[in-house]
């Protein structure tokens, strides 16, 4: 075996010693809240998405103060580190489930709350760093709710980059550090036209989905912001409003972080941005209009309803980045904004209800056509919403 292959060895099986305590420190944070176990399948790839072997990697809660490390590995030679780290259960509400009945000869479906306990969705943080200053990061939510008790496993995968080359100590080099900041995010876009109303209920336990990003950062400062997965914020109360005609944006007051983790052995730094759940959420909500030119998306998806009549919808997501929050980044550039996208957890469980009402119309041919850029019948988000009569 090659010399710097042990020397690449040796520093990961030390830096996999540096952090073996962790996980007794993250159940002493927790005391109280029943524990899931959770094995990470952490695959670490270059630049070229190649397998990196002798990588250390490190695990992290993001909390909303200060990311807490709660486990770690090193890469095995095909590049994938097993990680075991235990998550806590924060009840956050119950399950809804389908419940089929048949009405007027009709098979209705109606969305009815179980006693099937629902949890607060855990934020995760993955570092991957070789003995050379390769880099990277990811966010990874995940939900207990629908995990296997009391052992379950996760994929992810990793991509190391290089931080920008420069002369050592430049000043663009940032030092490991924390801020947070709360901030007004879009997590609800709806309006209809004349006699059209809508109006929604946010239950306790609804999960919106926020993007993350980060940079790595070297002596020659940082480079470019990437996409770095996502966390997710579970509302720790219901909320419910609107009742409105026209455009609006339901805003909920979220908290960021700005987080900044520099390796101890090799200087390599990567700086992490990421919505951050803090067990009182949301802490206020707002409207905003929205200009609206009356017209409906141009899309496949839609809904129909008569007049007088009342739709419950569950709002989806997790196929895109329905809508976005700016969000300043640190370090000289703190003035620029970075674009973060926004949905809700693709479960839907708990639900967010969106109520369209179509007003009395003197013409029984005429309907309300309900549509979502990114809505379907079956399967679609309708975060975005809009109806009118046609």
């Amino acid at each position: 075996m090659k010399k710097s292959t042990v020397v690449k060895a040796l520093l990961v099986v030390i830096a996999c010693m540096l952090v073996a305590y962790a996980p007794t420190m993250y159940s002493q944070y927790y005391v109280g809240a029943p524990r899931q176990g959770l094995t990470l399948h952490i695959k670490v790839v270059g630049e070229d998405g190649n397998p990196v072997p002798y990588t250390m990697v490190r695990v992290f809660m993001l909390t909303d103060k200060s990311p807490s490390l709660v486990g770690g590995a090193g890469t095995s030679v095909n590049g994938v580190a097993t990680a075991h780290v235990f998550i806590p259960r924060y009840g956050a509400g119950f399950l809804w489930k389908v419940l089929p009945y048949v009405e007027d000869h009709q098979l209705i479906r109606k969305f009815v709350e179980t006693r099937e306990p629902s949890y607060a969705a855990v934020n995760l943080g993955i570092v991957a760093v070789t003995p050379d200053g390769m880099i990277g990061a990811k966010a990874l939510s995940v939900d207990p709710s629908f995990m296997k008790w009391p052992e379950d496993e996760a994929y992810v995968t990793v991509k190391l980059r290089k931080p920008p080359a420069g002369i050592e100590g430049h000043e663009g080099l940032p030092g490991s550090g924390v801020k947070s900041w709360w901030e007004y995010t879009p997590v609800l876009e709806y309006g209809g036209g004349e006699n059209v109303s809508m109006w929604y209920v946010l239950n306790f336990g609804v999960k919106v989905e926020v993007q993350s990003k980060y940079r790595v950062c070297g002596p020659g400062g940082c480079g470019n912001w990437e996409d770095a997965g996502s966390t997710q914020v579970t509302m720790d109360s219901g909320v419910s409003g609107g009742n409105v005609t026209g455009g609006t944006v339901k805003t909920l007051y979220l908290k960021y972080v700005d987080w900044t983790y520099c390796d101890p052995l090799t200087k390599a730094c990567v700086n992490v941005i990421y919505a951050a759940d803090t067990r009182m959420d949301p802490l206020k909500t707002t409207y905003s209009s929205t200009p609206w030119s009356g017209k409906l998306p141009d899309t496949p998806y839609c809904l129909v309803i008569p007049h007088d009549s009342t739709v419950g919808i569950v709002v989806n997501g997790g196929y895109h980045w329905d809508l976005s929050v700016s969000v300043n980044t640190s370090g000289k550039e703190a003035n620029a904004n970075i674009t973060l996208g926004v949905t809700l957890s693709g479960k839907a469980n708990p639900p967010l209800f969106l109520y369209v009402h179509a007003g009395h119309d003197g013409d029984a041919d005429h309907y309300v056509e309900i549509v979502s850029p990114h809505g379907s019948r079956d399967r679609g988000s309708y975060v975005i919403t809009y109806g009118d009569w046609t």
